[in-house]
């Protein structure tokens, strides 16, 4: 004989459904959480700088140095390995370590670090492809840029993306990279890549990462902040901008050129703005929450000086002080001999 379910158990079961389904709208309404972490217009200062880029150890106004941004991605990272991290471009060109050195020095630290994504600034195209060509083959991050077209027989053809796809937290998000149009006027060996339309190459990755199922787009631009302000204006499907190149500081703790982070907003989204100036000085932490749409409900940070409160890495430090001296030795090596002594004393006939 078939037992039929008392009230009491059909009680306990309509219940357990309400349960499920209550969880199930929570789980559909809930936002990603997202923390972002980056820099920009490194130029190879791997030690701290003063107010007037001179290399420092000490004083208010000694700030960076590879050493001490690892300490604070470490930390960040301890915090939540999820964090996404990005680079808006000009890791190169700026101090003697890449004047001598090159590529070879930056290598390890960027292995190091482990970053998401970087785009490519114009400095990155001041030396020989070979150059940048050895640095993206020995670094397992994903070099993107969407608006340079790379000749089939360059070193670097098949080592840059248009774009990249990386999940955070269950998040899938697209990142496009972007350089300045000027590449040509203001690199070496800019003219060994030709530029596309700016517009249209972030709108086709853009449809791209969509029919992927992407919702949630980064452009990594090295465009400089006001026409990272016109691209937010032209794409609205941008929900980021992180940018470079024009060295602009965006911060609401310190003197800068505007609060973090810069919203351009609509009647249906917005797009965010950041940037964390230049030197190795600062760096950007952006934390946000987004919806299953996509959009960005709630976003808070700033840009953050590498001061003397963050303890330098003992790794890295050891690591630039060895190639320090490597350095120092190139540099005491006399180059030529004058067969006749100068003056530096002006001639006041």
């Amino acid at each position: 004989m078939k037992k039929w379910p008392t009230t009491i158990q059909k009680q306990l079961l309509l219940l357990f459904c309400i349960v499920i389904f209550c969880l199930a709208v929570v789980g559909l309404n809930k936002d990603y959480s997202l923390t972002i972490i980056h820099t920009n217009d490194l130029h190879s200062h791997f030690f701290a700088v003063d107010n007037n880029m001179q290399d420092c150890h000490e004083g208010a106004d000694c700030l960076g140095g590879f050493a001490k941004l690892y300490t604070f991605v470490l930390k960040e990272r301890q915090q939540d390995p999820n964090i996404l991290l990005l680079d808006a471009g000009d890791r190169f060109s700026g101090t003697y370590f890449y004047t001598l050195h090159k590529e070879k020095d930056l290598i390890p630290i960027f292995q190091k670090l482990q970053y998401d994504a970087f785009t490519l600034g114009n400095h990155e195209f001041d030396d020989d492809l070979n150059t940048l060509s050895t640095f993206l083959q020995n670094v397992s991050t994903p070099a993107i840029c969407a608006n340079i077209s790379i000749p089939q027989n360059s070193p670097v053809k098949n080592l840059i993306h248009p774009s990249t796809i990386v999940q955070k937290n269950g998040l899938k998000i697209g990142i496009i990279g972007v350089t300045t149009p000027n590449i040509a006027q203001s690199a070496m060996y800019g003219d060994s890549v030709q530029l596309k339309p700016l517009i249209e190459s972030i709108q086709k990755e853009i449809a791209f990462q969509k029919q992927q199922g992407i919702n949630f787009h980064i452009l990594l631009s090295h465009l400089g902040l006001d026409q990272d302000i016109e691209t937010a204006k032209n794409i609205p499907e941008l929900d980021l901008i992180v940018g470079g190149h024009t060295h602009d500081l965006l911060s609401n703790t310190m003197k800068a050129v505007a609060p973090y982070p810069i919203a351009i907003t609509r009647s249906k989204n917005k797009t965010l703005i950041v940037t964390a100036g230049a030197f190795n000085r600062f760096v950007g932490k952006l934390q946000l929450k987004i919806n299953k749409k996509g959009q960005i409900t709630s976003a808070t940070g700033n840009t953050y000086p590498l001061d003397q409160s963050i303890q330098e890495s003992l790794e890295i430090s050891q690591y630039i002080h060895q190639k320090e001296r490597e350095l120092d030795t190139l540099l005491s090596k006399p180059i030529a001999t004058l067969i006749e002594s100068i003056s530096l004393t002006p001639n006041k006939d």
